[in-house]
């Protein structure tokens, strides 16, 4: 390489240290402008947050939130949670153009490595309240209390907000709840021992991508749409695993492991269900058609190319051959259906069901054993 062709190379990778060592130090100055990193970014720590002590810091993080979002019309800032564990005795609010980033945290729920917001109040309803427009929570842990009846992120009118690469356990009502807004994305996140719903709300033109959904009542309960659901890992939910109830739906190449309840619930029409992994529904239920892998209960869905599990020789302490229907089709007059390319292993009652009153509902290239 020439002399001439490494220097902007050389150049380029200088102002990107200068520019990205503003994370560690609020003061420095981007190269090649007279901008200070602390006119975007605020650690925590300058405003009072102290790691891993009895104290509470909700009103050290809130007050940083509140500097950056002051710069909103410039396009905003980061503000930045540094590895350790905050107490949080009171609900922190993430408005307009912030991204709250932290360290990562574990990938369960021991919160024993980076940067993690633990409640310490009973009489809080959120954890994290999200009301402003191009919001980001990235690489947190948030930790709530079984005991308590709080969310752990509330998502409330906030428009274009994603939540990504975070850990949400331990909370006493839902890991993330939507209020209403839209075009969310919640990717690559991990759920887990929510008490209600690990994820409620409308949900309105939203990505819930990469997921990993442990226990909770539903792991998903939607209500809007459309909505891509891709990807995610669903099990041991209580109930059902996902219940979707907006139209418009695409719910795709999902892994739901041993629901208590229906493994996917079609509460509404013109959805799309495909290449979805299901393996033994119907683990907690007492009701027979609960029992349930897809249950369909609108018209003008989609059901295609899904493997219906029922087996289960790894993990037995779960259950195996309890599921009584493969793909049921619920009475109420439900039209134009199609259910083509499904692998199902047999069932206990019926592989697929369709209600008398069912119209134009294509059944075809199927396998069942």
């Amino acid at each position: 390489m020439n002399m001439k062709s490494w220097k902007p190379l050389l150049c380029f990778a200088i102002a990107l240290t200068i520019s990205f060592s503003g994370f560690g130090h609020s003061e420095e100055v981007i190269a090649g402008s007279h901008v200070n990193a602390s006119d975007f970014y605020a650690n925590i720590k300058d405003y009072g947050a102290i790691p891993n002590d009895s104290k509470n810091d909700a009103e050290a993080i809130q007050n940083a939130i509140d500097f950056i979002a002051k710069k909103e019309k410039s396009g905003g800032g980061v503000v930045f949670v540094p590895r350790g564990n905050y107490l949080l005795d009171k609900t922190v609010e993430v408005k307009d153009t912030i991204t709250l980033l932290g360290e990562g945290s574990s990938n369960r729920w021991d919160n024993r490595m980076g940067s993690n917001l633990i409640q310490n109040s009973e009489n809080m309803t959120t954890l994290l309240t999200v009301t402003g427009r191009d919001t980001r929570i990235s690489n947190l842990g948030i930790r709530g209390n079984e005991k308590a009846n709080t969310d752990g992120i509330t998502l409330d009118g906030a428009e274009y907000a994603t939540i990504e690469h975070t850990l949400i356990s331990h909370v006493g009502k839902r890991g993330i709840y939507d209020k209403g807004g839209v075009v969310r994305k919640i990717e690559n996140n991990h759920i887990y021992q929510a008490k209600a719903n690990a994820i409620e709300g409308k949900l309105w033109d939203s990505c819930i991508v990469g997921n990993d959904i442990g226990y909770g009542e539903v792991g998903l309960y939607i209500t809007g749409g459309p909505s891509r659901i891709n990807g995610n890992k669903f099990w041991l939910q209580e109930a059902h695993a996902v219940w979707l109830g907006g139209n418009k739906a695409i719910l795709s190449a999902n892994d739901i492991q041993y629901p208590g309840g229906i493994g996917i619930y079609i509460n509404s029409k013109n959805n799309i269900v495909s290449s979805n992994l299901i393996q033994v529904a119907g683990r907690k239920v007492d009701a027979n058609h609960f029992k349930t892998a897809i249950f369909v209960n609108g018209s003008r869905n989609t059901i295609t190319g899904n493997a219906l599990v029922q087996t289960n020789t790894e993990e037995t302490r779960y259950g195996t051959n309890l599921t009584n229907y493969g793909i049921y089709v619920a009475r109420g007059g439900h039209a134009d259906i199609v259910i083509t390319n499904n692998n199902i292993e047999k069932t206990l009652v019926n592989d697929i069901f369709i209600a008398d009153d069912a119209l134009d509902v294509l059944v075809e290239h199927n396998i069942a054993d």
